[in-house]
């Protein structure tokens, strides 16, 4: 499991594992490195154009070393002035993780859902997420995190092959299954005090980019022979 810390944590310190396999990590526009440190571990993997940052956290992670999260550091950073140009920016973060992720978990198998009920704030990351399945030396490697957005579609999918198969029990539970999680999907976007209309764009955009993380990431994944569905962007209200 890869763990953005930034955004999955407002808890300062050191970060220590969180769960067997769980590996945290820093955006470059928010990370240092000591120089003793890239001396051990190494360099940024150039096979990385996206990403970069996770791998290297992955193997300062593994190493001796530890990261350190300070919340007295503020940082400004320029965000993308268009929808292709924030699109394209998820591309390539959904298109390196699937490889970030087999080069440290290769022939793992590893399934979670992220606990939606607000006892989880206070507790770190990893904690967050129910694990279903973890298995090693696997033929294949694989991470799938069940969220509303990949239980949406994947309903909505089953709706269709019921009505082309005109089985209408079938799709009138698919249906009820598609709406509820589409619900669930959109919920953060509608917090309390946005406009309908700022929420309705909000929804629009948040649905594109996270189409385009999810698709890079399938694409790039299937490619390398890995399965890797991450979170999408899911927690808006709660991180803005």
């Amino acid at each position: 499991m890869l763990i953005d810390i930034l955004l999955k944590s407002r808890k300062g310190g050191y970060l220590a594992k969180e769960m067997p396999g769980s590996l945290s990590f820093f955006s470059n526009n928010t990370l240092s490195i000591r120089r003793s440190i890239l001396d051990e571990v190494g360099m940024y993997d150039e096979e990385c154009q996206r990403s970069e940052d996770v791998e290297i956290c992955a193997r300062i992670a593994r190493s001796r070393w530890m990261m350190f999260h300070s919340m007295d550091m503020i940082f400004q950073h320029r965000p993308r002035g268009s929808l292709k140009e924030l699109m394209n920016q998820w591309w390539g973060y959904g298109k390196y993780v699937p490889y970030v992720f087999k080069k440290h978990n290769a022939g793992q198998w590893e399934i979670f859902y992220m606990r939606g009920d607000s006892s989880t704030q206070p507790l770190a990351p990893g904690l967050r997420y129910r694990k279903l399945l973890y298995l090693e030396r696997m033929p294949l490697t694989m991470c799938i995190f069940i969220t509303p957005f990949l239980t949406f579609h994947c309903a909505l999918l089953a709706l269709a092959f019921s009505i082309v198969s005109g089985e209408a029990t079938i799709s009138t539970i698919f249906g009820i299954v598609t709406l509820l999680s589409f619900f669930s999907y959109v919920k953060p976007d509608f917090a309390p005090g946005t406009p309908i209309v700022a929420a309705l764009q909000l929804v629009v955009v948040r649905y594109l980019v996270n189409i385009a993380f999810f698709s890079a990431q399938l694409i790039s994944g299937i490619r390398i022979g890995t399965l890797y569905i991450a979170p999408v962007i899911s927690d808006r209200a709660q991180s803005t």
